[in-house]
């Protein structure tokens, strides 16, 4: 494996299909309880899940955070531990004692795991967490910080930092932005030390991490040009002077579009994958889902029409000409499949 300290990554680690001990066996690893077995692939265990890429040995992409100085403080500070790079993605550090944990196999990690799996470690088992650019990448952020919760040591860190005011950055997907409010209640179990915008996520990184993706978007190198002229008081006029008539022309699109066309041409010009980069805009309904019954076959499909013609001629034949002939004829045309109707013999 590529952790330097096999020995002590045995000592943590449990089953995350059961919780069950994990046992070693030569070249062979499984579950003593569940008989799963742990798959080693480049020198790393690789937990097998539904949401396990089905392409992870070979990723189609190369996400990389370099560890900044808090990191390194709390990796020096329990060298003698184990720290978790909960999404380490293709991390060029490879200290001794962290365990590089990720979705894909990159050359320096130690455990492969599905997106939506426990953590293949014992509760208490951790002396600190890094999570470096990975929340926004997790489908379900309340599960991915109780995961780290269970498995940190009591009275250890964890460091974690995310997207706010962030363009689209699939990697392989980007599911959510997070404020300040939204880390402090995914972390409500936490004792929140700092809380803060780190050095490399001032906001004139992000104003140009936007304009960049912008500049990027337009179609020619004119409107590019074009646009990289503008002094910031321009930009903001033009920006004004969009939302301002864009107000009175919010229902009627065509009036919109032909009015970008006129003031901010590249701008109107942006593919809407581009636009999507930004700002989302979506038009969902509720579709009810229609309950399909399986078609009976022939023995029952005699019974049933042979109770409706039961109940048919008892109405015809017992309720008084000529309500009865009005029942019956009624209940045959249900039987036959009026207003979604199931007759007592189809049911």
């Amino acid at each position: 494996m590529s952790f330097k300290n096999t020995d002590r990554l045995k000592g943590v680690l449990r089953c995350p299909a059961c919780g069950g001990r994990i046992e070693w066996l030569n070249n062979k690893v499984r579950c003593e309880n569940c008989n799963t077995e742990i798959k080693i692939h480049n020198k790393a265990l690789v937990f097998y899940s539904k949401s396990l890429l089905p392409n992870y040995n070979k990723p189609s992409y190369s996400s990389s955070n370099g560890y900044h100085w808090p990191v390194i403080e709390l990796i020096k500070k329990h060298k003698n531990g184990l720290i978790l790079d909960y999404g380490a993605g293709n991390q060029i550090y490879n200290y001794p004692n962290v365990v590089q944990l990720d979705v894909s196999l990159y050359p320096n990690t130690d455990v492969v795991i599905g997106t939506d799996s426990p953590l293949p470690f014992k509760d208490s088992s951790i002396d600190g967490v890094i999570s470096l650019a990975v929340l926004e990448h997790v489908k379900d952020p309340f599960f991915y910080i109780s995961e780290i919760y269970r498995v940190l040591k009591p009275n250890r860190s964890c460091i974690l930092d995310t997207a706010f005011l962030q363009p689209l950055h699939a990697s392989p997907a980007h599911y959510f932005n997070t404020t300040s409010h939204a880390v402090e209640l995914l972390f409500k179990d936490f004792e929140t030390d700092v809380l803060r915008a780190g050095p490399h996520q001032q906001p004139w990184i992000m104003l140009k991490w936007i304009l960049q993706s912008y500049i990027n978007g337009m179609k020619s190198e004119k409107d590019r040009k074009a646009f990289r002229k503008q002094t910031i008081a321009e930009l903001e006029e033009n920006f004004n002077k969009i939302l301002e008539v864009g107000k009175k022309m919010q229902e009627d699109s065509k009036s919109y579009e032909k009015f970008l066309e006129k003031t901010w041409n590249y701008t109107a010009n942006l593919p809407e994958a581009i636009q999507c980069l930004f700002n989302i805009t979506e038009n969902a309904e509720k579709v009810e889902e229609e309950k399909e019954f399986p078609k009976a076959n022939l023995l029952n499909r005699f019974l049933a029409k042979f109770i409706d013609f039961l109940v048919i001629g008892a109405l015809a034949k017992v309720v008084v000409f000529p309500v009865g002939s009005l029942a019956a004829l009624t209940y045959a045309f249900i039987a036959d499949g009026l207003f979604d109707g199931r007759s007592l013999g189809k049911k």
